[in-house]
């Protein structure tokens, strides 16, 4: 709920009270009164009780204040009370807008997960991906959607891949070629972020296949690289991209030697 319909649901529930404060007294005073045809005719009857206009007290209270004040007097008690309430009502709200300002979400809405918002997606489990620990209860993953690990270069990230795949049903022999074409990688930029690794660097242990003439393990290997690294070529290589980071020249090369990227493929020998 926004701020402005917080606000403007703060006014009408004050002027409610007020409202219904004003209007119990005129009822109050009128039982007293012994609802006497000089009060006026009705506004309208609940069953056999007339009930009256909730402002009715007013002229009552000018006309007819000398020959029943103490009524009167305590009927404006009533009256004035719920103004007080009304008071005591909007401090109560404004003390609760104040406090929603924490979930104003002009400059985004992303936040750390309380621990009743975590049970409720079920990440206290026994079950799934290894996330993390919270309040010395481990956090784990057992869904479709994806998980994304942070880890420095050779802290284990390989074998901690290994166990999600295992723990999501995937078959052994999937393992085994998942690392297989992660080890004709891994000399190339295996020691190395990933953010600073660019999608042509792959090129050189593709070539190194391929000089051996195993250009089938070359592109299946490509295959899985492109995973993380050719998902989509930006800009700079898509069509054909090769020779340095500034420069790309606009066409594959005719020159063996020189390896390129064009639409996602690799050329040169």
């Amino acid at each position: 709920m926004t701020p402005t319909k917080l606000l403007v649901g703060q006014i009408l529930i004050v002027f409610a009270i007020v409202f219904a404060g004003v209007w119990a007294s005129t009822q109050w005073c009128a039982a007293q009164l012994g609802y006497q045809a000089q009060l006026g005719p009705a506004w309208f009857m609940a069953g056999d009780t007339p009930v009256y206009r909730p402002w009715a007290i007013f002229p009552w209270w000018y006309h007819y204040e000398a020959y029943a004040p103490e009524i009167f007097d305590r009927a404006g008690m009533l009256a004035g009370s719920s103004g007080f309430l009304g008071c005591a009502a909007a401090i109560a709200g404004s003390l609760w807008r104040a406090r929603q300002s924490r979930h104003v979400t002009t400059y985004g809405s992303a936040r750390w997960a309380t621990v009743r918002e975590i049970e409720r997606n079920g990440l206290f489990g026994d079950a799934g991906i290894f996330l993390g620990r919270k309040y010395g209860r481990y956090l784990r993953h057992d869904g479709p959607e994806h998980v994304m690990a942070f880890a420095p270069t050779r802290s284990g990230k390989g074998e901690y891949i290994d166990q999600m795949m295992v723990q999501s049903g995937r078959a052994h022999a999937t393992i085994v070629k998942a690392n297989f074409f992660l080890e004709q990688l891994v000399d190339a930029i295996g020691s190395r972020p990933i953010d600073d690794i660019e999608p042509f660097e792959v090129l050189a242990p593709l070539k190194r296949l391929e000089a051996k003439g195993k250009h089938e393990t070359a592109k299946k290997t490509r295959s899985f690289a492109s995973r993380v690294f050719l998902r989509r070529a930006p800009p700079r290589l898509r069509g054909a991209a090769c020779g340095s980071r500034q420069q790309p020249s606009a066409r594959c090369p005719r020159n063996p030697q020189q390896g390129c990227l064009s639409n996602g493929h690799t050329c040169g020998a």
